[in-house]
Parts: C-alpha cells; structure tokens; sequence
C-alpha cells in the first residue's frame, strides 16, 4: 500500500474577540490511488501510523527465503558477530529479532530467566526469520529442534581458554554474572560459582556440554563446525563454505571490508592470529 502526500500551511486571518490575528493552518494531502484527500495534519498523523501498523502486521514474507531451513549461529566468543553481519549485508536473510544494531534475540533475557523450561511460545513463528545468533543458544538446542523443523547448526568453535579471556576483556562477566545469580537453577547446573570469573568458565563448559549432548545424535548434514582461527585466518574460503552450507550467494568483497572494521575495532587479542 503506497500512500504519498505532501503539506500545506496556510495562513488565515480570523477575527478573535473582536481583534483580528492570523491563524496558520498546516494540512497534508493525502494520496491514495487516484483519490486526493485534504486532512488537517493532526488527523493525517493519526492516519498514517494507524496504516503503518497495519502494513507492518500484514506484510508479505520473503517467500523464496522462507523455503531455506533456519539457520542458528553458535559459539561464544569466537566470532559469532562478524559472521551474522557478513551473512546479512548483502542478502535478503532476515534476522530473529528487531534490534538490527545489536543483532541479538531478545530470548537471551528469557533464557535466563526461565533456564531450564523456556515456554516454546517465546519462540518467533517459523515465517519470520531466516538466521540468528545468540551466545545463549547452546542452551536451549533440544528447544530449538523441537520448534523448527531440522535447523541447521554453524558453530565456531574456540578454546575455552581464550574465550573466557575475551570475554573478561569485554568487561561483560560481571553483568553476566549478576543477572544469572538470580536464577537457582542456572546457578545449580553451573555449581555455584561464586565470582564472575569462575562463573565464565564454567557458563562456558555448560553450553559445550550442552551442545554436545543434543548434537551427539543430530543429523550431521545440518551441523557445519568452524574453527574459530581457521575463520579468522582463511577468512576467504571458510566464508564460501559457509555461504553455501547457508544457501546464500557469496559477497567476498563485502566480507572483507566488515572484517577489517571488526578487527580494527575489536580490543580481543585475536589479531596476532591474523595475517593482513
């Protein structure tokens, strides 16, 4: 639904209590098809967000995207944010949730808070998304399957030694930390670790475990392991095999140039792995 219009002020003079003073009147003229409506702009502005929820609740689907299988992207630390934004710069792969800045679901909160019966209906429909990413996920795999049929799994995979380190250098550990304490049973499967930076190794030996114990049995057609300095380093060739584990079309050059603000921007040690 197009809907074009353009404003006018107008200026009137109108006499009040007997003094005559100018009165500026804004209106807009609204278009739709071959018919032109004049409306004061206070009611067009009414008009016009009434429409955009609308067009936005009833928008058509990329239909011949939709026809791909979900794709989830796990890891944790590793890489896991370059790789969503190269996937979707130059696609049209729509992502699960509405932040597009920060590329994370919002099911990260629930997965905290809920851990470990997180209400299925938390999950978006199967029409509304193509891919995501979410350092959480490994959490909630048995969910996940359950939910879309067969997924696939990217996982960049990277020690957990050097996960731990960049995410303390991230100085995210002890947000973290405070906002899953809140949770027994998060707390309990991690062993009740009782500072942020115990937690962080052991948050990240749960979602390993977690991983590979729904993943033991999971078709291996739908699961593609990278390994986090192979990324980084053969950047080039591993980003083709993951274009095509996707189901996407491959924009090298694009690619490149998101690496290079990544790796400028990153404040991780990961750049003496790096030939440039």
């Amino acid at each position: 639904m197009d809907i074009k219009y353009a404003f006018q002020i107008i200026r009137k003079k109108k006499k009040v209590n007997g003094i005559m003073k100018n009165k500026t009147m804004r209106y807009c003229y609204w278009r739709f098809g071959p018919i032109i409506i004049r409306l004061p702009k206070f009611f067009f502005m009414k008009i016009e967000y009434l429409f955009r929820n609308i067009k936005q609740k009833y928008r058509r689907p990329l239909v011949k995207n939709f026809k791909l299988k979900k794709v989830f992207i796990l890891g944790w630390r590793s890489g896991t944010t370059l790789l969503i934004r190269c996937l979707t710069e130059k696609s049209n792969l729509k992502l699960w949730g509405r932040s597009a800045a920060s590329r994370e679901p919002g099911i990260r909160r629930d997965i905290r808070i809920y851990y470990p019966h997180i209400p299925i209906y938390k999950l978006p429909e199967s029409n509304t998304f193509n891919i995501s990413k979410c350092p959480d996920f490994d959490l909630i795999i048995d969910l996940l399957i359950e939910k879309y049929n067969n997924p696939k799994f990217t996982i960049l995979e990277r020690d957990v030694e050097s996960c731990v380190k960049s995410f303390i250098n991230s100085n995210m550990h002890i947000p973290t930390f405070n906002q899953i304490k809140k949770n027994s049973n998060l707390m309990k499967d991690l062993g009740n670790p009782n500072n942020p930076v115990d937690f962080s190794y052991k948050f990240c030996n749960l979602m390993r475990e977690k991983r590979k114990k729904f993943l033991k049995n999971y078709d291996k057609k739908y699961i593609l392991r990278v390994d986090f300095y192979e990324f980084m380093g053969n950047f080039d060739s591993t980003m083709i095999k993951i274009c095509n584990f996707v189901g996407i079309k491959p924009a090298l050059e694009v690619y490149r140039k998101l690496r290079k603000i990544k790796l400028i921007s990153t404040r991780s040690n990961i750049t003496k792995y790096i030939e440039m």
